[in-house]
């Protein structure tokens, strides 16, 4: 095969979704794949450590001006309009920032950093709506809306069956590493629920997931009624 060839092969597999997979049964990292987004870089660790190609590498790419353009023209093909939502002014000011970024790497480095921060953060919304509609939960009445051990002795804690099922499937989702928080590049470990990688914010503190697991009727190790 031709290093043009090597290129479509990486741009196909990393723009298709199918890298990251790869790239794991390769037992190589697959998060520079994750963004869909394809870059001198990531062709390259693609080609030498998936595919064990001698190219191409990603200063031949870069000193390339034909290679260059096909890589940037991949990238624009791959992208499916969304209509955006409405976005606040902070978002607005974020956005402005990083867009004054000149290095077009650094900036898409960045963008991705903040889309992860901006992700676990909605997951994080979603996670106090849920809880705040359990009956025996009211986050709202907590001092400072904060789920801490402390703040749960001055709400009611009895659950009826239902909302404790409920629960115990939270908790289980949000310690299952291989198919629920590897979903959303979450990771349940050392009693948080933080990114996988990047920034490696928190999600829930080990504490927060003490009161879920005593809520939910389960002890650390895992056990406790189905």
């Amino acid at each position: 095969m031709t290093l043009l060839e090597h290129l479509r092969e990486a741009c196909d597999a990393i723009i298709s979704g199918q890298a990251p997979d790869e790239a794991k049964a390769k037992k190589q990292d697959s998060r520079q794949f994750r963004s869909r987004i394809v870059t001198p870089e990531n062709i390259y660790q693609y080609c030498k450590k998936v595919k064990s190609y001698d190219g191409p590498h990603f200063a031949t790419i870069r000193a390339n001006p034909e290679l260059l353009e096909y890589v940037e023209l991949r990238n624009k093909s791959s992208r499916v309009p969304r209509t955006p939502a409405k976005q606040t002014e902070h978002q607005v000011e974020v956005n402005d920032a990083l867009n004054r970024i000149t290095s077009i790497d650094d900036r898409q480095t960045l963008w991705e950093e903040v889309e992860e921060g901006r992700a676990a953060k909605a997951h994080a919304n979603m996670l106090l709506q849920f809880l705040s509609g359990l009956p025996s939960v009211i986050v709202d009445a907590l001092p400072g809306k904060k789920m801490t051990i402390d703040n749960l002795r001055v709400a009611p804690t009895a659950l009826d069956p239902t909302s404790k099922k409920l629960l115990r499937e939270l908790v289980r989702s949000l310690t299952d590493n291989e198919v629920h928080l590897a979903a959303f590049d979450l990771i349940y470990k050392k009693g948080r629920v933080r990114m996988d990688y990047g920034a490696e914010t928190e999600l829930i503190s080990p504490e927060q997931m003490q009161l879920l697991l005593q809520l939910a009727g389960i002890r650390e190790d895992g056990t406790g009624a189905a």
